[in-house]
């Protein structure tokens, strides 16, 4: 007989298969998170953190207006509580926050979530790695006249902070919409410290938001397919 595309002497026989096809996904497709992630922290900690320098690299006509809206926020906004909350508010956007709370959402039985926002960090930040290394964007500090708090290494252009809070946004709000005000309200709070801090561009912040943002469309569009190959989709959960 057949029994849901197996075909099978009885019902108990494809439970057998059908669990051991699902484990198999499952771990295939760990080692492939566990391989890209690998290639990530080596690209990220030997490859990047030792570019250093750059130029302002865009034409003088778009760098008149990044200029100015950088010195409009970073110098003209200056309030010393709002230092501190930036400060602090800005870390909410680094990729290892974005790692341990897509564990979290794992651990809480939110698997789906889990996979989805950590499949789309990981892949928002390759998509970023290559105009990380070969767009030689000297950041804000390292040119202006820039109120600064701490230096960072690697070039300017995106903002990877930026890109992960707004992948953090898309994912999480399409699945629970009573927080897509304050997800996107944290999102642009977040692209903002990363001007304030004197650390990126407007327009670093504005294509990480947008890289984020398109990403985790896509990657939503194709939900059921991706959590089909990682042993999550809707007949591994009905059955």
């Amino acid at each position: 007989m057949t029994y849901k595309g197996f075909r099978t002497t009885n019902k108990n026989e494809w439970f057998m298969k059908f669990n051991k096809q699902k484990l198999k996904k499952q771990i295939l497709g760990l080692l492939v998170l566990l391989t890209i992630l690998v290639i990530y922290f080596f690209v990220e900690f030997f490859v990047e953190e030792k570019l250093v320098g750059g130029t302002e690299f865009f034409p003088e006509w778009f760098m008149v207006w990044d200029r100015y809206f950088f010195l409009l926020i970073n110098k003209n906004f200056v309030f010393q509580p709002l230092d501190w909350f930036f400060m602090v508010i800005t870390h909410v956007g680094l990729t290892y926050v974005w790692f341990a709370f897509s564990a979290f959402l794992w651990f809480k039985k939110r698997k789906t979530e889990a996979l989805l926002l950590f499949i789309t960090i990981i892949l928002t930040s390759l998509i970023i790695l290559p105009e990380k290394i070969f767009i030689p964007r000297a950041r804000p500090f390292q040119v202006l006249d820039a109120r600064i708090f701490w230096i960072e290494e690697g070039y300017s252009f995106p903002s990877g902070h930026t890109k992960n809070i707004f992948v953090a946004a898309t994912i999480l709000s399409k699945k629970d919409k009573k927080i897509r005000f304050p997800m996107y309200f944290l999102a642009i709070v977040v692209g903002l410290s990363r001007i304030y801090l004197g650390l990126h561009w407007p327009s670093d912040v504005l294509t990480g938001a947008l890289i984020g943002w398109l990403t985790s469309l896509l990657i939503l569009n194709f939900e059921n397919k991706i959590l089909d190959k990682f042993g999550l989709g809707k007949l591994y959960f009905n059955s």
